[in-house]
C-alpha cells in the first residue's frame, strides 16, 4: 500500500506477494526496489507500475545486495556453507553481444525496467568461509572497490579483503582483482 504523505490517503494498494521479506534495497535512480526473503528469493519490483520479476535459483542464503550507481548492475552476494559467491544481474541494454528487443504492452522503458535484468553466466567466488563466520560487505559509491570482511566465531579473528572492480567496456569484460 502506498499512502500520500500529505493527505494520508491510499494512492495505490496491491496484494501481489504473500511473503515475509528480510531486506529491501532501492536503486539509485529509484526505478526499482529489490526485496529478499529468508528462503533466498529476490524480487525486482518496478516502482512505476509495481510489476515484478523474481529470482530463486541461488545455492545459499542471500547475504547482501548492492546496486551500481547507474542502476544497470545488481550484485547479489550468496553465503553458502563453504564460500561467499557473487552473482550479477545486469540490464540487457548493457549486453552488447546479445541485442534483442523486448516486446511490451507499453513502449516506455519505465514500464518494463524490472524485466530487463538477466543473470550473468559467470559466478564469482569471493572468499572461502565457514558457516559460523559473519560476513560484512561494502561497495564504494563508484562501484570500483569491494570490501569483504569476515570474522570467525571460533578464533574471533577478523580478515578483510579489498577487491578492485573493472567494468571494461561492458559486462563481458568485467574483472575483479585483489
Amino acid at each position: 500500500t502506498i499512502i500520500d504523505a500529505f493527505t494520508y490517503e491510499t494512492v495505490y494498494s496491491k496484494n501481489f506477494l504473500l511473503k515475509r521479506f528480510t531486506s529491501m534495497t532501492i536503486s539509485p535512480d529509484s526505478s526499482f526496489i529489490i526485496l529478499t526473503t529468508s528462503s533466498s528469493e529476490l524480487y525486482i519490483i518496478n516502482t512505476f507500475n509495481y510489476d515484478f520479476k523474481s529470482y530463486s535459483e541461488f545455492p545459499g542464503e542471500i547475504a547482501h545486495i548492492e546496486i551500481s550507481s547507474n542502476s544497470n548492475y545488481i550484485f547479489v552476494f550468496i553465503k553458502t556453507n563453504t564460500e561467499l559467491l557473487m552473482y550479477i544481474l545486469y540490464n540487457e541494454r548493457e549486453d552488447h553481444y546479445n541485442v534483442k528487443s523486448l516486446m511490451s504492452y507499453n513502449n516506455t522503458y519505465l514500464s518494463y525496467v524490472h524485466s530487463k535484468f538477466k543473470m550473468y553466466y559467470n559466478v564469482f567466488s569471493i572468499v572461502d568461509i565457514n558457516p559460523n563466520e559473519s560476513v560484512d560487505i561494502k561497495m564504494s559509491k563508484s562501484n570500483s572497490r569491494l570490501l569483504v570482511s569476515y570474522q570467525s566465531a571460533i578464533s574471533n579473528r577478523r580478515t578483510s579483503t579489498l577487491y578492485e572492480i573493472n567494468y571494461g567496456e561492458g559486462l563481458h569484460q568485467f574483472r575483479m582483482r585483489v
